[in-house]
């Protein structure tokens, strides 16, 4: 972590050097300039993922009730925009985003169902933010959350949602990186009313060489 700490340091110097050239109303303050340096790092660190398998905990929590029983399940993505999402335990349960094709499926005889993504603002929430985080793709965030750091090291992030849709449903999603960087190891979505589901990540393989039949 002191490469990455190195680093850190030195572009940030260089962003706030060239924002305080820049001044004006265009120039950066230095909360941003360091939200972009850590995005910047992040991306870097995710450049090569092709495609990802690994393990998840949910736990959700509504505000009338105490914590729920956990669910377990598993995770494939593949890039640029395939991700199957299946709970094992202790129902079975699942979703499969590939393209703009989206389909469900509740009990073990696996029998699915189409869905339209935008009406399904929990299972939106955490594609969009696999495929964004997975590819890098920092313009989609930008364009449609409102981006701030909770914690550089290990690195947390925090966004709120611009969109009126997404707005209606969710107050915020904080997310928690790997000691690498490469990928997300916990996201939490926080409902408006005053819930949250918080996804727990382990046994991540990177590039583990998926078979397109999974999606």
């Amino acid at each position: 972590m002191l490469k990455h700490r190195i680093i850190f340091i030195t572009i940030l110097f260089l962003f706030v050097s060239f924002a305080w050239i820049s001044g004006g109303e265009q120039g950066m303050s230095y909360d941003e300039v360091k939200t972009e340096v850590i995005l910047l790092r992040i991306k870097q660190a995710s450049s090569n993922i092709e495609s990802m398998e690994g393990e998840f905990v949910q736990k959700k929590r509504l505000e009338i009730l105490k914590e729920m029983p956990e669910s377990y399940g598993k995770l494939y993505y593949m890039s640029p925009d395939r991700l199957r999402w299946e709970i094992t335990a202790p129902v079975v349960m699942g979703f499969i985003i590939n393209g703009e094709q989206g389909k469900k499926w509740r009990g073990k005889d696996g029998r699915s169902m189409k869905f339209d993504l935008s009406r399904e603002p929990i299972i939106a929430a955490i594609s969009n933010q696999v495929f964004s985080w997975a590819r890098g793709d920092y313009g989609r965030l930008k364009a449609g959350y409102n981006i701030s750091i909770i914690s550089e090291e290990p690195v947390e992030v925090r966004l709120r949602p611009l969109s009126p849709v997404e707005q209606k449903y969710i107050e915020s999603i904080d997310l928690a990186f790997s000691e690498e960087e490469s990928h997300v190891t916990k996201i939490e979505i926080h409902d408006k009313k005053g819930g949250s589901t918080l996804i727990s990540f382990s046994n991540m393989k990177i590039n583990p060489g998926l078979s397109e039949e999974i999606f």
